[in-house]
């Protein structure tokens, strides 16, 4: 069953963010300094996915990461984006219009309830979406659009640090009260609908540079990075990293 109320509340949170030409979320972006490491790895796997694919956004905002930063429309087949957001993908559109992108179209879209055929994409990929969604859902729609050997890469916050969670209680005006960071129970719900799913957890230890290293740039942050590759390996404490890479293999 559709919840009309949560893709309503959706709509809207993120119509009334992206109305505005800055974000209102911007004085995070220095927290995000903090395990940008984790939006490189995704970057270099989408990358390499997109090359000569049809490719799909999933929550693809105003299309700045696909349009400005990838570029992905000059190296795969085509580009597809989708959001609730009706004022992000008009943005977005804008956007691959001024860029020149004549395979790029970006379309207002329920993620949980996707129109495409069966079989649509190569890649799918996105950015702190999944936990927005119901889990099987989303993982079943993705699994579905996908082709046989099709691949589905997110970077997705998780749920079991108590200081972060303690954060995001304090700060309720800056999510939308359906989010959900992912549980390590929410891994087994994507296996049921995928062949293989990987998983790499970063942001702990780096994270907390941000007090020593405003910058994250400096030695506190590289330090606490390599420390984050090496001890967030074991599941066990992983599950309490900010933040997961989560790569998802259809055949």
């Amino acid at each position: 069953m559709i919840d009309q109320g949560k893709i309503e509340r959706e709509r809207q949170f993120h119509n009334e963010r992206f109305i505005h030409e800055a974000d209102p979320r911007q004085h995070l972006d220095k927290w995000y300094a903090s395990i940008r490491h984790g939006a490189e790895w995704q970057n270099e796997l989408v990358r390499r996915y997109a090359n000569n694919a049809d490719v799909l956004e999933y929550g693809c905002s105003t299309g700045g990461l696909s349009i400005d930063e990838l570029r992905l429309p000059e190296i795969c087949r085509s580009f597809t984006g989708i959001d609730i957001s009706d004022v992000a993908i008009a943005k977005a559109n804008r956007h691959a219009d001024a860029a020149g992108f004549t395979n790029a179209r970006f379309l207002a879209m329920d993620a949980e309830a996707m129109s495409f055929a069966d079989g649509s994409f190569d890649l799918v990929f996105g950015r702190g979406i999944i936990h927005h969604l119901d889990i099987d859902k989303s993982f079943g729609g993705i699994a579905r659009v996908l082709r046989k050997d099709g691949v589905a890469i997110f970077c997705e916050p998780m749920g079991h640090n108590p200081i972060l969670n303690l954060y995001r209680k304090t700060t309720p005006d800056i999510r939308t009260i359906d989010e959900h960071p992912l549980k390590m129970a929410d891994f087994v719900v994507a296996r049921r609908h995928f062949a293989r799913v990987e998983t790499k957890f970063y942001g702990l230890f780096s994270a907390a540079s941000r007090f020593l290293d405003p910058a994250s740039n400096r030695l506190p942050y590289r330090a606490s990075k390599a420390f984050d590759n090496w001890i967030l390996r074991a599941p066990a404490i992983g599950r309490y990293a900010w933040y997961c890479l989560i790569v998802c293999h259809k055949g």
